[in-house]
C-alpha cells in the first residue's frame, strides 16, 4: 500500500501517536568514555579552533556548509552568530580521559 502527502507525493505509512523527541538538555550528558557539554566559547572554542586545525587540507569541512576558519577570531564569529540558538544545538564532545575537546556536533 503507497501513502501520499498533501501534494500528491510518495511517503512513508503514518505512525500512530507519534511524537516528537525531546530536545538534548543544556546541561553536560556523562556517558562513559565522554561527556558532551552546550558549546560555551569561552570554555571551548580554543581548544575546538586548534583540533580543527590539525587538518591541514581542510577535509573536514567538505559537507559542512560553514568552515574551515583561519583564525580562532573568526571561529568565534562563526560560533556567537550561528551556534549559540535552540536550533540546531551544538556541543562539544569532551574526552573523559584526556578532558580534551575534540569534536563539535550539531544536533
Amino acid at each position: 500500500m503507497s501513502h501520499t502527502n498533501e501534494l500528491g507525493l510518495p511517503v512513508g505509512f503514518p505512525v500512530p501517536d507519534w511524537k516528537s523527541a525531546q530536545l538534548p538538555p543544556r546541561t553536560p550528558m556523562q556517558g562513559r568514555t565522554c561527556r558532551l557539554e552546550p558549546l560555551d566559547i569561552d570554555k571551548h572554542a580554543a581548544d575546538l579552533h586548534a583540533a580543527n586545525m590539525t587538518d591541514k587540507e581542510h577535509r573536514i569541512w567538505t559537507y559542512m556548509g560553514y568552515g574551515p576558519f583561519e583564525t580562532e577570531d573568526d571561529y568565534r564569529a562563526w560560533i556567537k552568530a550561528q551556534a549559540l540558538g535552540d536550533d540546531p544545538l551544538f556541543h562539544a564532545f569532551i574526552d573523559l580521559e584526556s578532558d580534551w575537546r575534540c569534536e563539535l556536533s550539531p544536533h
